[in-house]
């Protein structure tokens, strides 16, 4: 049976909060704007209104301990008890739960949609967990739905058809197909593995962000704020640290060390050339664009090798007896207090991330230019012809509003987590130096820029809180 249509009035959705289960880690801090804009909807109209939470509004990766599974048996506990922990640590907690108690009170429906950092909401357990939460007590709340289909979640406001869904499901780095948790629910096999995206958070990333100095210092802090976006992040952790990093590399990882040796010496020694057929080539698997992994081994190797100083390019063979080196860890780790030194293959990987990341947010930030993932999902969701549809994601954290035509509306909600804009920089020497500089003082340029998508009979909008005007 098809799934219900609701004809709403208003539509809010929001996304990518990733509200800590543990305050040392995690990069959100706009708690008291989150409870007053969620009350601040529910005073201004909650009936025949929808509020949809669309994925990573929990960060589960966060949680100490945890392995690179899904379990599936244990899912509705984390998220129950991540929900207590949150109430328990968070001062703000509390009056969010109110908010959204009172939004389901005055006749809103909320609508939870898992996403790539908490998966654990496909378990049907997980609604009565939140729901207890909400109201204090009860299995049920007022509204309150978590979506778990493949598809997006559907409704109409006004003329508009209105699909919201997270937007991971075309990275192939932190895919979790749907169908496949459906069937582990069903046959009782209860784990089923994260996606390589999800083993990075786990595995290397949390190490890195609680690496200490041996006065109690983070060695790391300024990582919170840093996208854990495949290939750029292991860039910056091959320069900060590499011997952490292959130490802690999850096991579908594995292999990329290998894997980027391999592309770099063709480049380097004439089997391949730079840039555009580095990145296109489509590695030993047989497949068109190889695995994840080999894809990431790709960019990684074209990355690096276009960012080689000419003196390393000259002596190849030299340049990859260095590179292996440091690919096995077996570099020396910086003084304590310092990171590394000025030159060499180290500062290539900071030279090779910095021109990635200014890059990068010099297109991240501008709402109107879509980007690689926003182009996937407007190809598949909004083709040309179809009528009066509004398409809502989040997951890439770059706010999007994009009218394609009269009849087609794509937005990404984007986050409320802090942000980090390099768009200033570029990968010369003197960006370099001030660059590390402040990577020494554990301080980046970060900023929150908290935008949410609405739909209305009068059409979408992005929208961002406080309301600038």
């Amino acid at each position: 049976m098809a799934a219900e249509v609701p004809e709403l009035s208003r539509v809010a959705v929001v996304s990518d909060l990733h509200l800590p289960p543990a305050e040392r880690l995690g990069n959100f801090s706009a708690g008291g704007d989150l409870a007053a804009w969620t009350a601040g909807l529910a005073r201004s109209g909650a009936s025949n209104a929808a509020l949809v939470l669309a994925g990573d509004i929990l960060d589960l990766l966060l949680v100490e301990d945890r392995p690179a599974t899904l379990n599936l048996a244990t899912a509705a506990r984390t998220i129950g008890e991540t929900l207590r922990r949150l109430e328990r640590e968070q001062a703000w907690a509390a009056a969010w739960r109110d908010a959204l108690r009172s939004w389901g009170e005055r006749g809103g429906r909320t609508i939870l949609v898992p996403g790539n950092h908490d998966p654990e909401w496909f378990h049907p357990d997980t609604t009565a967990e939140l729901a207890r939460w909400i109201t204090g007590g009860a299995a049920a709340a007022p509204g309150l739905m978590v979506w778990r289909e493949p598809e997006p979640w559907k409704c109409r406001a006004g003329p508009w058809h209105v699909l919201i869904a997270h937007g991971h499901r075309g990275d192939a780095v932190n895919d979790i197909d749907p169908d496949d948790v459906h069937r582990a629910l069903h046959d009782g096999s209860a784990r089923l593995p994260l996606p390589p995206g999800s083993q990075l958070v786990l595995g290397p990333l949390q190490r890195f962000k609680r690496a200490m100095h041996s006065d109690g210092r983070r060695r790391f802090p300024f990582l919170d704020a840093v996208k854990p976006e495949v290939p750029a992040v292991l860039l910056l952790l091959l320069y900060l640290d590499p011997g952490l990093l292959i130490r802690t590399l999850p096991a579908a990882l594995q292999p990329l060390a290998g894997m980027v040796m391999r592309h770099v010496r063709r480049a380097l020694c004439g089997g391949s050339v730079l840039g555009a057929e580095l990145a296109a080539d489509s590695g030993e698997t047989g497949t068109p664009g190889g695995t994840a992994v080999e894809t990431l081994a790709r960019a990684l190797a074209a990355d690096l090798v276009g960012a080689l100083s000419e003196a390393d390019r000259q002596a190849p063979d030299a340049t990859l007896v260095r590179l292996e080196a440091h690919l096995q860890g077996a570099s020396a780790v910086p003084e304590p207090g310092t990171l590394a030194a000025d030159g060499g293959l180290r500062r290539a990987l900071l030279r090779a991330w910095l021109r990635r990341e200014s890059q990068t947010s010099r297109r991240f930030f501008d709402p109107h230019r879509p980007g690689p993932a926003d182009g996937q999902v407007i190809a598949h969701y909004l083709p040309e012809g179809c009528r009066r549809r509004v398409v809502i994601v989040g997951h890439t954290h770059a706010a999007r509003e994009i009218q394609l035509d009269s009849q087609r509306v794509y937005l990404n909600t984007g986050t409320w987590t802090d942000l980090l804009d390099l768009s200033a920089y570029d990968d010369q020497d003197a960006s370099l130096t001030n660059l590390i500089d402040m990577l020494a003082g554990g301080t980046l340029p970060s900023f929150r820029r908290q935008t949410w998508a609405e739909v209305t009979t009068a059409g979408p909008v992005l929208r961002t809180y406080p309301d600038p005007r």
